[in-house]
């Protein structure tokens, strides 16, 4: 009987010993190495971008839209886009003003026309997407269509305060030169 007994303690997972048990707290204080796999790191942005492709030549408009959508408001919020803005959040003209004298990485200028509820954002010229997902032959459209037009959203919205409709005028992605994006200021 106590064999039964220890035996289907065993098979649950608790194991009963007139032994001391092991001190817990310097087991979980015990640092554990992280696993190194230099094949994860590789695959995952492939696998990610034959998802994303997958979905696009898959799925209707309005998945794509929701599914796209998404993936802007996580890279705005994961990348620290919604952090960095805050810095601007009090002084709208700070970022217009520094995007405007060339210190930014992809924006070259900002039309600010908010006298007319407008903003135009001006990309500078470059080869391909700035998107990393961008990064690939024939991406899917829907990450300009969608996930920019979320990101843009979700960080003009963020810096004015104020809701706000985004209309990709032109992106590299769909056969431009380059990404202009008008923001309308929803009064």
């Amino acid at each position: 009987m106590a064999a039964m007994i220890t035996g289907l303690a065993l098979e649950s997972g608790t194991a009963y010993s007139s032994e001391k048990e092991p001190d817990k707290e310097k087991e979980s204080s015990k640092e554990k190495e992280p696993v190194k796999n230099e094949l994860a790191h590789q695959m995952v942005p492939n696998q990610v971008m034959k998802l994303l492709k997958f979905i696009e030549a898959n799925f209707d408009e309005p998945t794509r839209k929701k599914i796209f959508g998404q993936l802007g408001y996580e890279c705005f919020y994961a990348v620290g886009a919604s952090k960095w803005i805050q810095n601007y959040k009090s002084d709208p003209e700070k970022f217009f003003e520094m995007i405007n004298s060339g210190k930014s990485v992809y924006w070259e200028k900002l039309e600010d026309d908010r006298e007319n509820s407008r903003i135009r954002v001006i990309s500078r010229e470059f080869v391909s997407c700035v998107c990393a997902y961008g990064q690939c032959p024939d991406p899917p459209k829907s990450l300009c269509n969608f996930c920019c037009l979320r990101l843009h959203k979700e960080l003009f919205e963020t810096l004015l305060g104020k809701k706000v409709e985004v209309k990709i005028d032109e992106s590299i992605l769909l056969g431009g030169e380059r990404c202009c994006t008008t923001i309308n200021i929803i009064t």
